[in-house]
């Protein structure tokens, strides 16, 4: 038997990667796209995607629009 990523409480699944772990992937990768950090941290490029915007709204990161790509930086 597997064991489950869920928490015991709540149902939901824990993370796995920190914002720790995203913020040193932007900062290594800088500028970073969304795929570039999704494949550093092994989140889907969607999943990153909503934890960088969370980190938008921190103002621990900052977003430049280039065309249709997003390229995330350390704020």
């Amino acid at each position: 038997m597997t064991e489950d990523n869920r928490d015991a409480d709540t149902g939901k699944y824990r993370q796995t990667v920190s914002n720790s772990d995203i913020l040193d992937a932007v900062a290594a990768l800088e500028p970073a796209s969304t795929a570039e950090v999704g494949d550093c941290v092994g989140l889907s490029r969607a999943g990153v995607y909503m934890r960088l915007v969370d980190l938008e709204k921190k103002n621990q990161v900052k977003r430049k629009t280039i065309g249709r790509t997003a390229a995330w930086f350390i704020n």
